[in-house]
């Protein structure tokens, strides 16, 4: 994981910081934006009111007030202060929501805590694929009994570097094997967007 990547990528403003860092009018972003939350949505439909929802890897937590206007209890984790001193002000204020740093080896959580999981964009940039699988188990012990995984990443027909290494896009079949090997069951698959 390159926290010193994303501790670079505090500097940039809004959404540029964690999804498109070239889109300096943020049509991109806030498309991008509207696509992860209408899809975590539909993701989260049915689960219980005050659920907890933990984002992995949430950057400057700007997914936090959408989780919790759903109803749920938000944790969000990154690898960077940084990123999070961006928005961590203001959540302050929100006892239903919580940002953490993550050190990148094992999440501060007891086994079985979230009733789902989320994701955008960050799995890309874990490029070993043995700190990835450890990554995955670490999510799936976090994660309720039956717990909801929501991953949304980039994927490639063959797998690929990208952005100077920085990030890493799996061929997808080869990506679903890896979440298998980590004792996840993949219920569905789906594409969001294509293109850049």
């Amino acid at each position: 994981m390159h926290k010193e990547y994303w501790d670079q990528m505090a500097t940039l403003t809004g959404d540029r910081a964690v999804l498109d860092p070239n889109d300096k009018r943020g049509a991109k972003n806030n498309y991008i934006r509207y696509s992860i939350h209408k899809n975590v949505a539909q993701a989260l439909k049915g689960l219980a009111n005050n659920s907890s929802v933990l984002e992995f890897g949430c950057g400057t937590g700007a997914n936090e007030r959408f989780i919790a206007a759903l109803g749920f209890y938000y944790v969000g984790v990154d690898i960077s202060y940084k990123l999070l001193a961006t928005y961590g002000t203001e959540i302050q204020a929100n006892s239903q929501s919580t940002l953490l740093q993550y050190d990148g080896l094992r999440l501060p959580f007891k086994s079985g805590c979230f009733d789902a999981i989320f994701t955008n964009g960050v799995l890309q940039h874990i490029t070993d694929d043995s700190v990835l699988a450890k990554v995955l188990k670490e999510l799936a012990r976090v994660i309720t009994p039956n717990g909801r995984m929501i991953f949304i990443e980039q994927t490639y027909h063959a797998s690929r570097y990208a952005d100077n290494n920085t990030k890493k896009q799996r061929e997808l079949y080869g990506l679903i094997d890896t979440f298998e090997k980590a004792g996840m069951v993949v219920v569905e698959q789906r594409i969001i967007r294509r293109g850049h």
